[in-house]
């Protein structure tokens, strides 16, 4: 809504316009042609396949035999604008149960699951929620055997939000996949979970995901990365577009198969991070998974079965109980902070 100078927007940004980071522009458009309000409710879909298309790599490694077929079908709804599903269901598919386009908005999916995906285990593959636009609400989602189970690809406005439900035998971790998207939130999901930097990794993806959160999620991949610099006016780098948080445990088979080094994976190897209570800073408890395993996983570093203390506010230092080191609060804007304990 336009008065007089005053834009009003229908959706919160989550990425910076200011006219130092580039700025921004207001394009007037019209689109009568465009359907909405559309729903898909209550349907299973099997797709039939070849069983005799065999492949033995998965990401050009050496694994077991798996079906590999993918002369049949890869998506089962796709979206492009205001709708929903509810209940739905699919197995042997090629890449995605619900794919919401560029120009998805306002898209709720609920109660929805996928299963025994069927295609070669590569890139490009088995994105059982594959997110490309805005202001999607995805509830109490079932994956199994996905690649990257929720994915948001590249210059995705958000928010999105993934509350409830979970992955089991993935391929690798659900994420802000490929170029820069804003604003997404984990909330009570069980998977792997990761935003960081890809740097090389596809063709070359950079930092994947900026102002995330991952809350009450049980994550066994690292849920934050040290962020990019930026140099200000007056010559100092400070960081900017955090991802943080709240109950995630690492591994450092995760940090090593990520990119990082292997000293900073043996320490990371016992991390676990917490971040203070959402929009509030005010004190909480907190209790760890403990003892957790996956099926690629050989063990897990334990985590103290008893709640963790720790002091909300800015930019504070404190000693942690015996057994814990010292660790530093890094600041969050607006929002709280995450600190990080080392056993």
């Amino acid at each position: 809504m336009v008065d007089g100078n005053v834009i009003t927007v229908d959706a919160p940004l989550t990425n910076a316009i200011e006219r130092r980071w580039g700025g921004g522009s207001m394009i007037p458009y019209t689109d009568p042609g465009r359907i909405s309000e559309v729903g898909v409710e209550g349907i299973l879909a099997v797709s039939d396949f070849d069983p005799s298309v065999i492949d033995t790599k998965m990401d050009n490694v050496e694994t077991d035999p798996y079906y590999a077929d993918e002369e049949h079908i890869e998506r089962f709804v796709v979206f492009d604008n205001d709708a929903w599903a509810r209940d739905i269901a699919a197995r042997h598919l090629v890449y995605s149960l619900v794919q919401l386009g560029r120009g998805a908005k306002w898209v709720t999916v609920r109660d929805g699951t996928a299963s025994e995906f069927v295609s070669v285990i590569t890139r490009g593959r088995r994105y059982g929620y594959d997110v490309q636009g805005q202001l999607t609400l995805v509830e109490n989602a079932r994956l199994e055997s996905a690649r990257h189970g929720y994915a948001v690809t590249s210059r995705v406005p958000g928010p999105n939000v993934w509350t409830g439900g979970g992955t089991t035998n993935d391929f690798n971790t659900s994420e802000p996949h490929h170029r820069w998207s804003t604003g997404g939130l984990f909330d009570n999901v069980d998977a792997r979970i990761s935003i960081m930097d890809r740097a090389w990794l596809g063709s070359g993806h950079g930092w994947a995901g900026a102002n995330y959160v991952a809350w009450n999620t049980r994550a066994r991949s690292p849920c934050r990365r040290r962020r990019p610099r930026r140099t200000t006016r007056s010559g100092t780098a400070a960081r900017s577009a955090p991802a943080w948080c709240r109950a995630c445990t690492t591994h450092g088979r995760d940090h090593a198969a990520s990119g990082t080094s292997s000293s900073r994976a043996k320490r990371s190897s016992r991390r676990a991070c917490i971040a203070s209570s959402s929009w509030t800073g005010s004190r909480s408890s907190l209790s760890l998974v403990v003892g957790q395993t996956h099926p690629s996983r050989d063990s897990w570093a334990e985590v103290p079965k008893e709640p963790l203390p720790w002091r909300a506010g800015p930019d504070r230092r404190e000693r942690d109980p015996a057994g814990w080191a010292e660790h530093e609060a890094v600041p969050v804007p607006a929002t709280g902070y995450l600190t990080e304990r080392t056993m």
